[in-house]
């Protein structure tokens, strides 16, 4: 056994729960009567249980309302499995993912992509402004109206109410863009396409690092405090100096659909920014 650590909140929780202070002793979930005296009195005991039982509960809304997946049991795949549910975790980011059931499929979609696709082919459907205009929607969670939604090959199918008798179905074409196990949506001419915060993430991280190595601080120190390779930093240092034209670009999205962060990556970009544009801003 090893101290000197702090307490997590899971061994404070275990702690203030432990009915030891009361002379009780706990053995799996029956109570029993200790041989020992209680150290605090049964209102004490009463109120920090309160306490604790009411925290648990608003930490559990709070973290329904940060990962909540809307198209949870509406959301299929081609062949009518559904897509489920599904998350990861990197350092303290949390990303949502819709998943196959079937594990021989392998294949899973960012789920805040797809919420977005359908999102905006909901909201930009003629007969739905109409109805929404004349009242016959009633303002609220886009998401709510959806019946069902397939990904097909090269379209999203999506079936939602406009009244309370009548549904409508839409068609969303898209290009598949792999990413290892995960399916990238690419649609075509889309005029509200998300930011990608990876390509933007990278960006600022070649800003940063530029600015380092300006004030003397040499790769590989870079590298060390940031637990990556020199190389990963080589490769990406050139993004960096992109254009401004093309930073904006990547900030509000309009870089070229097909465009990854692998692909900037690889490529060596030149200084001169007149020869930065072609085939990179869409």
């Amino acid at each position: 056994m090893r101290g000197g650590g702090r307490f997590n909140r899971g061994g404070m929780y275990h702690l203030l729960s432990n009915p030891l202070y009361i002379g009780k002793i706990k053995h799996h979930e029956q109570v029993f009567d200790g041989l020992h005296d209680p150290i605090i009195d049964d209102k004490l005991w009463a109120r920090v249980q309160a306490t604790l039982s009411s925290n648990r509960i608003e930490r559990k809304r709070r973290s329904n309302a940060a990962s909540r997946s809307p198209l949870a049991g509406k959301l299929y795949d081609a062949k009518g499995r559904k897509l489920t549910p599904s998350h990861a975790c990197k350092g303290t980011t949390r990303y949502r993912y819709y998943v196959s059931t079937d594990p021989k499929a392998g294949c899973r979609f960012p789920a805040k992509e797809v919420e977005h696709v359908i999102q905006t082919a909901i909201r930009t459907d003629p007969e739905y402004r109409t109805a929404q205009a004349q009242s016959k929607i009633e303002i609220g969670d886009v998401f709510d109206l959806v019946e069902c939604a397939a990904i097909h090959e090269g379209e999203i199918h999506i079936q939602f109410r406009l009244t309370a008798d009548q549904t409508k179905a839409v068609r969303v074409p898209f290009k598949a863009r792999r990413r290892g196990v995960e399916t990238k949506l690419v649609i075509p001419n889309e005029q509200h396409r998300m930011p990608d915060q990876v390509m933007i993430r990278r960006v600022l991280r070649a800003l940063n690092w530029t600015d380092r190595i300006k004030a003397g601080e040499s790769v590989k120190a870079i590298a060390e405090s940031e637990n990556v390779s020199s190389d990963f930093i080589t490769h990406n240092i050139d993004l960096a100096f992109l254009s401004p034209e093309i930073l904006r670009a990547i900030l509000g999205g309009k870089q070229r659909p097909d465009l990854s962060t692998a692909q900037l990556s690889r490529r060596r970009w030149s200084m001169n920014w007149a020869e930065q544009r072609p085939g990179f801003v869409s």
